[in-house]
């Protein structure tokens, strides 16, 4: 296996780790802030803020490794699909990208 491919195993594998991380940290925040509520449990309050900040570079994290696993795959074929047939999901993809932030 040439070292290219296990470049791109381990960019896409930490890739969705990190967004996977990025998606159900702030799920797992909300129940740590319930938690938290009434006084019930101090240190929930404080492991959802921690949790939101990891969330939060975790999230810019994967953004950038999904750019850099785009940029190693990147040939004319690629591009023909992202600019002419997939487009419109790069669009919605840069929407979504600057509503979670």
């Amino acid at each position: 296996m040439p070292f290219v491919d296990l470049l791109l195993i381990a960019v896409l594998s930490s890739h969705l780790i990190a967004m996977n991380v990025a998606a159900g940290g702030p799920l797992v925040g909300v129940w740590l802030e319930w938690k938290a509520r009434g006084g019930r449990e101090p240190l929930a309050a404080h492991a959802a803020d921690e949790l939101a900040k990891w969330s939060l570079l975790s999230l810019l994290g994967g953004v950038l490794l999904g750019v850099l696993l785009g940029a190693l795959l990147w040939n004319d074929a690629y591009k023909q699909v992202w600019t002419v047939r997939l487009s419109h999901k790069a669009v919605w993809g840069l929407l979504e990208l600057g509503c979670s932030l």
